[in-house]
């Protein structure tokens, strides 16, 4: 096991560890060691960050996914059938749900501290996994067309991502 150097001890090192001052569920470590933050509170913070950077990635996987709706559903060939007003609708709306999967991505990452400790991060958390159950919901009614095991698969990854969002929420 490292030492500290000589006449310092490991808590007078640790607040100048950079590590500490960048990732919020730390900032009780930085404030004086993990007797003052408490192992449990700390231990509970980093796994609803961990959650919470798990959601982001589903959002941008889903983001993703969404950019390759032109080549997936060949809206090259498919989308010309339409009258131009909702060939206009389909691709604006599938641009803004990426645009705001992205978005909800990043403030997941970069406002973590603000997405669990304050009230309006936590509603964008519950509201993001009110989403994701909803459209669970809509996928059989909408889809009728898809195989009953295609339609279980969706279902079953849009409630990952109310799952994931559910295991953010701070308790």
């Amino acid at each position: 096991m490292a030492h500290p150097p000589k006449g310092m001890n490991g808590r007078q090192l640790f607040p100048r560890f950079p590590v500490a001052h960048a990732i919020p569920a730390l900032a009780g470590v930085r404030e004086g060691g993990l007797a003052r933050a408490g192992a449990a509170a700390l231990s509970r913070r980093m796994r609803t960050h961990v959650w919470l950077f798990a959601a982001a990635g589903y959002n941008v996987a889903l983001a993703l996914f969404h950019l390759g709706f032109w080549r997936l559903f060949r809206w090259r060939e498919e989308l010309p059938k339409l009258h131009p007003v909702n060939r206009g609708v389909l691709q604006v709306v599938n641009l803004m749900l990426t645009f705001l999967f992205l978005l909800l991505a990043g403030l997941q990452v970069l406002f973590t501290a603000e997405m669990t400790g304050t009230a309006l991060g936590r509603a964008l958390l519950a509201g993001m996994m009110l989403f994701w159950i909803l459209r669970a919901v809509l996928q059989p009614l909408f889809w009728r067309a898809l195989p009953a095991a295609t339609n279980a698969a969706f279902v079953g990854l849009f409630l990952l991502g109310a799952g994931l969002h559910a295991l953010a929420y701070p308790s």
